[in-house]
């Protein structure tokens, strides 16, 4: 899958990466956790996979207050 990394307000920041699906429940338009280098392949059991990240998991909620400087 093709993902492309946000940053804390869902903009998207920096290159799209090739992910494994690891849990084989994600879809297009989900926000999911990553594991990138050598930790994508831990789920697989495998050594070496040709990938730039692991889905993890998938994220349900998310919240972030904005702060602003006093």
């Amino acid at each position: 899958m093709v993902v492309q990394p946000v940053d804390d307000q869902l903009e998207e920041k920096g290159k799209p990466l090739v992910a494994i699906d690891t849990i084989g429940q994600s879809g297009v338009g989900d926000l999911v956790y990553l594991a990138k280098s050598k930790e994508s392949s831990i789920p697989l059991g495998k050594d070496l996979v040709p990938s730039d990240a692991g889905i993890m998991g998938i994220i349900e909620y998310y919240n972030v207050e904005k702060r602003t400087e006093e």
